[in-house]
């Protein structure tokens, strides 16, 4: 099962359970986060060297 069709049946009680010490919804917005974060790098790259579109 992927992530998101996972998430998707989980209710809130279920997102604050703790996995290795932190509650599932910390953990996924964490992920989320850590992915924009590293989109905004490439992005920025990009525009750098001039192969993102204005």
């Amino acid at each position: 099962m992927r992530i998101r069709e996972k998430l998707i049946t989980m209710s809130d009680q279920d997102l604050q359970n703790e996995l290795d010490g932190i509650t599932i919804y910390q953990w996924v917005s964490d992920l989320v986060y850590h992915a924009v974060y590293h989109t905004g790098q490439i992005i920025f790259i990009r525009k750098l060297q001039g192969s993102w579109p204005a």
